[in-house]
């Protein structure tokens, strides 16, 4: 009974001293994360694209994608994803 109490300890002090603490970014570090993905993504989309017409197109779709996932994002109040928006149509 003494050995199991003593093993049990054991396993709490190492699982205690071994697990990794996650770390989450404060609400601007992800902001900052959210704009350069969706940046990246809208360019890597266009680059690709050569005829106007489609590049317009694609761009207006992956535009609305983003509008929509950005209406559902906890970090985006509407201001903030409008200017988001309007950022990523000059591009």
């Amino acid at each position: 009974m003494e050995y199991l109490l003593i093993f049990i300890v054991l396993v709490a002090v190492v699982w205690f001293f071994t697990r990794k603490d996650i770390q989450y970014g404060s609400p601007e570090e992800k902001k900052e994360q959210i704009r350069i993905h969706y940046t990246k993504e809208l360019q890597e989309a266009l680059n690709s694209i050569q005829d106007p017409n489609k590049k317009r197109h694609v761009k207006l779709q992956m535009l609305k994608k983003i509008n929509d996932e950005l209406s559902r994002n906890v970090f985006f109040d509407p201001h903030e994803s409008k200017e988001l928006l309007q950022k990523l149509s000059c591009l």
